[in-house]
C-alpha cells in the first residue's frame, strides 16, 4: 500500500495495482496540487501588477518592500483617530493600511525626497510610550525623541 500525502491528507492507494501512477485518485490529487500552484502564482502576478498600477498612480511611494501612502493624506487629527484612518483605509484596492512605528517612519523620514506631498510637520506613529502617550516623529529635522499625548492632533501617513 502506498501513501501519498499532500498537507493533512492521505491518500492510499495498493501499489500492486499496475495502473498505480494513473488512477483515477492519483491523477484528481495531481491536477488538484496543480490548479493550487498555478492559482497561488496567478495571485501572486496580480499581486505584482496591483502594486506596479498603485506605483504609476503616483498615490504610493515604495521604500524597501513597504508602501507608503502619498495621496489624499488627511488633515491633523489625534492618535487613536489616526489608528482608526488607516486601519479604515481602502485605497487603489489595497485594504491592509496601518499606522507606521517609529522605525518605519524613521525610514520614511530618510527618504522623504520620495514623497510629494509629506508635510514639514510632526506624523503620528503606532509605537507607543505609554497607555496615553505615543512617539512621533518630526519630517522637519528628523527628531524622533518625542513622545506626545494622543489627544493632540498630528499628520498621519499609513503603510502597508
Amino acid at each position: 500500500m502506498a501513501q501519498i500525502r499532500y498537507g493533512v491528507s492521505v491518500l492510499e492507494i495498493s501499489d500492486s495495482d499496475p495502473n498505480f501512477p494513473w488512477s483515477p485518485e492519483v491523477i484528481a490529487l495531481r491536477n488538484q496540487i496543480e490548479a493550487e500552484r498555478l492559482k497561488a502564482e496567478l495571485t501572486g502576478l496580480r499581486q505584482q501588477q496591483q502594486q506596479q498600477q498603485a506605483i504609476s498612480s503616483g498615490k504610493v511611494v515604495m521604500i524597501d518592500n513597504s508602501m507608503w501612502q502619498d495621496a489624499e493624506l488627511p488633515d491633523k487629527m489625534n492618535w487613536k483617530d489616526a489608528c482608526k484612518y488607516c486601519e479604515n483605509l481602502r485605497l487603489l484596492g489595497f485594504s491592509d493600511w496601518r499606522l507606521p512605528n517609529i522605525g518605519e517612519l524613521k525610514i520614511a523620514y530618510q527618504h522623504k525626497s520620495k514623497f510629494r506631498n509629506m508635510q514639514n510637520d510632526s506624523y503620528w506613529s503606532i509605537s507607543k510610550y505609554n497607555d496615553s502617550y505615543s512617539w512621533s516623529l518630526n519630517f522637519y529635522y528628523g527628531g524622533d525623541g518625542y513622545y506626545y499625548f494622543q489627544g493632540i492632533n498630528y499628520l498621519l501617513c499609513c503603510v502597508r
